[in-house]
């Protein structure tokens, strides 16, 4: 990084110059200076300026001083005292006194001297005593303290308001930071200015959190005084710190700053403007304060990470961390709660209701507490915050873009640098340059095998598919397709590649599809592997298009129709011939041949002897992939349309061998078990309703009945 782009972060010291001011606060510090000017109180005031931590308290007080400063002669003897600086050691009123009287004795003038003196006394009196105790001494011990006789501290304050009231000298006592000392210092602090709030021709310009300090006052003079009470006896004159009203509109500057260096296409002119009408962004940022801690700490934070993560999701989590630390450390220990996939919707259905009502309670319990969150945890992670069904369906979420809800960009959000798994945009945009040379990017491809970041890679080659070129295409599939024989088995576990072949695919006509696949898979072998994308982009398509006849009649669909059944007859007369309940090979074959062919077959191996065959393994993995399917939106499962292919005799059978199966009841093997006799039990209840109705015993309608909740539709999309 050059010095160039080395953030520069924001003090949060106090302004001192009014020309400096972005919040428009320099008029009332000018007009609140005026009218100090003017004033001559005859028995003192206190005037208070009241605002939370960070909302310019003291920068207001530097104002007001800037322009008491441009009135030579009509301007107040200024004296500041910031009692913080000695929290912590004890008798703050003789700290109080002293600086106040050696604050006088330095001023040229005789009678201030005078006063100053007179305080100074004061002070030395305090010392000697308890502060909470010097009304009461006894003035024997006094004298002997000071081994003559001494005045009492009545006659030192009366000595002081009649000096002060015989002369033209005014003073300004400006007090800041009190909201800052521990309660009993609090307490101690307005005792005293309570004491001497009289002085003629003295005003005090107090500073401070009023919630703060009337907690702190609580009860000082008895039980039925509120502090808010006594702090209103002291101060006659309060104002709040003007609002901060262009808080947001100072935000959106700094971080067009933060970000200049980030792609346009994540973020511009109107990406904050997006963010303010979807989140109430001054519920979280309030002062100029807030300001600056976002503005550091995005600083520090967003130049590890720009090009890797979207940059309206990473202010809005990191304005979380800052602001809302237990939101955000909900969500980062929450992953799966929050960010949606296929597989977590699956387990979640698998598991049954209750996880459902689980996940569902866990989102309303947090919105139900932190209400004002909800539309900022919604932008961010729009498929799961929908508190009436977190489990509807999702497709066509948008994850991309590097966004916060993307499962593989999750990490990265609160690791402030990539994740071992996570892929930089810089290695996925030259893995996507590559693919115009196919051996170049099956080479560059093969460096990853093994590498916990080749997922990432190809899910970011599948997010930017169409800036791979169409002339490319070709190469690209028989690359990835034909990796099978070279990568490791890691390589079959990755989902992303089948994602770049289908969205590959999706930019060929139907014609140029089928010839690609047939070319690119190659071998029969493979065929089961790649079944449901012969069958979803291959065969489907044909029977979807408009041109539906000419493609039956096509070469390319020809060869793919032999290739497929050739691979089919291999597998059903082998021992792998449970293979062909995986990946739709039984609808490849029904579609391309006859539903009364697959029946036949089904028939012959669905027997009790055939089944007692299966291990208790292969059983589970059976049923989950070729008996079970979940609905897109996690709530409903279906019998695959080849389960629908077999009668009742079969069917019972096979129910009869999933009830002796040994599997951990515990673990998804035992809930996809037991979700499949459930399942199994209901559409024979359902068959039953049927049965009845046809005999009049009852008005159900089949069609309507339960079995369609879960059966896919028979649909017959066979060329016959």
């Amino acid at each position: 990084m050059t010095d160039k782009q080395k953030p520069v972060f924001n003090s949060d010291k106090p302004l001192t110059d009014p020309t400096q001011d972005q919040f428009n606060r320099d008029k009332f510090a000018e007009m609140l200076a005026k009218s100090i000017v003017e004033m001559v109180p005859p028995e003192g005031l206190v005037i208070g300026l009241y605002g939370k931590w960070g909302t310019g308290k003291t920068t207001l007080l530097n104002f007001v001083r800037h322009y008491l400063e441009q009135y030579k002669k009509e301007q107040p003897i200024i004296i500041e005292f910031n009692p913080w600086w000695f929290s912590g050691e004890g008798n703050l009123t003789w700290h109080f006194l002293r600086h106040f009287s050696a604050q006088l004795i330095r001023w040229p003038d005789k009678v201030s001297k005078i006063v100053g003196k007179s305080i100074q006394k004061m002070a030395d009196l305090v010392a000697i005593v308890p502060p909470h105790e010097y009304t009461s001494i006894p003035q024997k011990l006094v004298n002997f303290f000071f081994k003559r006789e001494a005045p009492t501290m009545q006659e030192l304050k009366d000595r002081v308001e009649s000096d002060l009231a015989r002369s033209n000298v005014r003073i300004l006592f400006i007090i800041d930071d009190i909201d800052r000392l521990t309660a009993d210092e609090i307490r101690e602090l307005f005792r005293t200015m309570k004491a001497i709030a009289n002085f003629p021709n003295v005003i005090y310009l107090v500073a401070f959190d009023d919630d703060v300090v009337a907690k702190a006052l609580e009860d000082v003079q008895g039980k039925g005084i509120s502090g808010r009470e006594y702090l209103e006896k002291i101060v006659q004159v309060s104002f709040p710190v003007p609002h901060a009203s262009n808080i947001i509109a100072l935000l959106e500057e700094e971080l067009d700053e933060i970000f200049a260096d980030t792609d346009s296409k994540f973020w511009n002119r109107h990406s904050f403007k997006v963010i303010v009408n979807y989140v109430d962004l001054e519920n979280l940022i309030r002062t100029p304060r807030d300001v600056r801690r976002l503005v550091n700490s995005l600083k520090l934070t967003y130049p590890a990470l720009m090009g890797e993560v979207n940059p309206s999701h990473f202010l809005l989590i990191e304005t979380l961390r800052v602001f809302r630390p237990k939101i955000y450390d909900m969500i980062r220990t929450n992953k799966w709660r929050f960010v949606e996939t296929r597989f977590s919707l699956t387990y979640a259905a698998y598991t049954g209701k209750s996880f459902r009502e689980g996940v569902h309670q866990f989102h309303k319990d947090w919105t139900d507490k932190h209400p004002d969150l909800k539309p900022l945890v919604k932008f961010l992670f729009p498929a799961i915050i929908e508190m009436d069904d977190p489990f509807r369906s999702t497709r066509g979420v948008d994850v991309g873009d590097l966004k916060i809800n993307d499962p593989d960009r999750f990490d990265a959000y609160f690791s402030f640098a990539l994740p071992p798994a996570l892929a930089s945009q810089d290695q996925i945009d030259r893995l996507v340059n590559l693919t115009s040379q196919p051996d170049d990017f099956k080479a560059e491809l093969l460096r990853y095998d093994g590498d916990p970041r080749l997922k990432n890679l190809l899910h970011g080659i599948s997010s930017r598919y169409r800036n791979i070129d169409k002339q490319a295409i070709p190469g690209v599939l028989h690359v990835l397709i034909d990796a099978d024989r070279d990568f490791s088995e890691e390589w079959h576990l990755t989902g992303g590649r089948r994602d770049i072949i289908h969205r590959l695919l999706e930019r060929v006509d139907v014609a140029e599809g089928l010839k690609l696949l047939t070319d690119a898979i190659g071998e029969i072998e493979l065929v089961p592997y790649y079944a449901d994308t012969i069958l979803e982009y291959g065969v489907r398509r044909v029977f979807a298009s408009e041109e539906k006849d000419e493609l039956l009649k096509h070469p390319s669909y020809d060869k793919l129709k032999e290739f497929v059944l050739t691979a089919i007859n291999k597998i059903s007369q082998s021992n792998d011939w449970v293979n062909l309940f995986h990946s739709d090979m039984l609808n490849l074959w029904r579609l391309l041949t006859s539903k009364e062919e697959v029946q036949a077959w089904l028939h012959e191996r669905f027997t009790h002897v055939n089944l007692k065959l299966f291990t208790d393994k292969e059983l589970v993995e059976f049923t989950y992939m070729g008996v079970l399917e979940i609905s897109s939106d996690g709530q409903h499962y279906y019998f695959r349309e080849n389960w629908l292919l077999l009668d009742e005799e079969h069917m019972a059978a096979f129910e009869q061998r999933a009830k002796y199966a040994r599997y951990d009841e515990d673990r998804i093997d035992g809930a996809v078990m037991n979700t499949f006799l459930n399942k199994y039990h209901s559409w024979k209840e359902s068959l039953e309703l049927s049965e009845e109705s046809q005999d009049g015993r009852t008005t159900a309608n089949p069609d309507t009945g339960q079995a369609k909740l879960f059966a896919l539709d028979d649909t017959q999309e066979s060329q016959d």
